[in-house]
């Protein structure tokens, strides 16, 4: 208690000396990440909630949520809210909790973000490059998933309360629910699950660099995952942090062009595997499953909302005992160039593990099974880490990952006027490792930005 209450008081340098990273483990050690940043609100989000959107008009012009045409300003005068459906017969619609309708934008400044809502769900994805004057905004990500699991007990959950749509994922690996809070730029979940040790008590906590005054810093294109495990009982327990890179491919999103040849496809993963067997003549795909039919593109179109659609950019994995990578070869320039990494602070990549395979939902089964990953496939569709750590009996430990992205041909109506980031770093990998290496700043800064 008295290195937290300590942890509460420090702020800049004095913050750097209150933090330290073990030599041998990817855990930040000795005071909980942000121990007294004030929240001035918070929500629960319960797995029995059930949600719908109601359409809402106004006269104002507002930001379309599912934006489907390009250059298009994003303005709309029509929305649809989300609401939670009040008890069976009463035909009520209540407020959702904080952190459904909107959270707090991860990723730098000017350097494209995402949402990571209360329910562990991800929206308003900007990250490649989409802008009001160019490509339109992802409305989700729903392969995205951050998770957990307890060696001693076997359990394995994630950070969602509900399955994404047409999902295959296990009941049983949602969480019961998610206490969430929001303050720029960090957003925090507590999970509540009758299925977890009564001495584990799981935090996860996203966020990104932020120094006042100072644009370089503050525009690092990566967000850090840190999740806090608190060990309450007598025993070590060895804890293992699951997060995935869903880029290779997107869902509800189209390449409209009329450059296209058509083949058949079983799904998404084999309309990407279609488009890698002929790499000299495909740049970019479109599913629609509809119909399953497969668009191969030489080039790669701005894209566009489209429910039913999946779309991506060939591209291939490589893996470093760091880092993992999704390369984009796509034709030089263009705002699709480029690629995205998950990276662990782990020196060595000791207790690291990276995979891909077609589907999060193999991959997740594979984590739950052993709390590690194996067999990187270049041509995956979905790529995933595993970084482990072993907690002291009562104490808590940071079990840290990064994912981040390098796509430094930014458009403007037609026109490429470049990132800010591409002159601070060369690729996705340098990002986040230098993310990771500095998190102890990171959090000094956003601690004296908050006062």
């Amino acid at each position: 208690r008295v290195g937290r209450r300590f942890c509460s008081r420090v702020c800049g340098r004095r913050m750097a000396r209150a933090l330290v990273w073990l030599a041998v483990s990817p855990v930040l050690s000795h005071c909980s990440l942000l121990d007294g940043l004030t929240f001035l609100s918070e929500g629960v989000t319960r797995s029995g909630d059930a949600f719908t959107k109601e359409p809402f008009e106004t006269w104002a012009v507002l930001e379309c949520e599912e934006c489907d045409m390009i250059g298009s300003a994003w303005t709309t005068k029509r929305i649809n809210y989300t609401y939670v459906q009040g008890p069976p017969g009463a035909h009520e619609l209540l407020p959702p909790p904080i952190g459904l309708r909107s959270a707090v934008p991860l990723g730098g400044v000017g350097a494209g973000s995402f949402e990571l809502r209360g329910d562990g769900s991800v929206a308003e994805v900007t990250i490649i490059n989409q802008s009001p004057a160019g490509a339109a905004k992802m409305t989700s990500m729903d392969g995205l998933l951050v998770g957990l699991r307890d060696a001693a007990s076997g359990v394995a959950k994630l950070f969602r309360t509900h399955s994404p749509p047409g999902s295959a994922l296990p009941a049983a690996a949602l969480a019961d629910s998610l206490r969430y809070r929001g303050a720029y730029p960090v957003s925090e979940w507590d999970m509540a699950d009758e299925k977890l040790p009564a001495g584990l008590k799981p935090r996860l906590t996203a966020l990104s660099r932020f120094r006042v005054g100072d644009a370089p810093r503050s525009s690092a294109p990566s967000v850090a995952f840190v999740l806090e495990v608190a060990n309450t009982g007598d025993e070590p327990r060895e804890v293992s942090l699951f997060l995935t890179l869903p880029l290779g491919v997107v869902e509800n999103y189209a390449r409209p062009s009329s450059n296209r040849s058509v083949v058949a496809a079983a799904d998404p993963a084999e309309c990407l595997a279609r488009c890698q067997d002929v790499a000299e003549t495909c740049a970019a795909w479109e599913f629609e499953a509809a119909t399953s039919q497969c668009a191969l593109m030489p080039n790669v179109p701005l894209g566009v909302y489209r429910r039913g659609s999946w779309s991506g950019v060939r591209g291939l994995w490589q893996s470093e005992p760091d880092c993992l990578t999704l390369d984009w070869p796509s034709p030089p320039g263009g705002p699709a160039a480029g690629n995205a990494s998950l990276c662990t602070g782990a020196p060595g990549g000791e207790g690291v593990a990276f995979a891909t395979a077609r589907s999060v939902e193999e991959l997740f089964s594979a984590f739950a099974a052993t709390g590690a990953l194996s067999g990187v496939d270049k041509r995956g569709a979905f790529g995933a880490v595993a970084v482990s750590a072993t907690i002291p009996p009562r104490s808590s430990a940071n079990i840290s990952a990064a994912l981040s992205w390098y796509f430094p041909d930014r458009d403007y109506m037609g026109q490429n006027i470049g990132n800010f980031y591409a002159t601070q770093y060369a690729s996705s990998a340098a990002v986040g490792r230098d993310l990771l290496a500095s998190l102890d700043r990171s959090v000094a800064d956003i601690r004296c930005f908050h006062g």
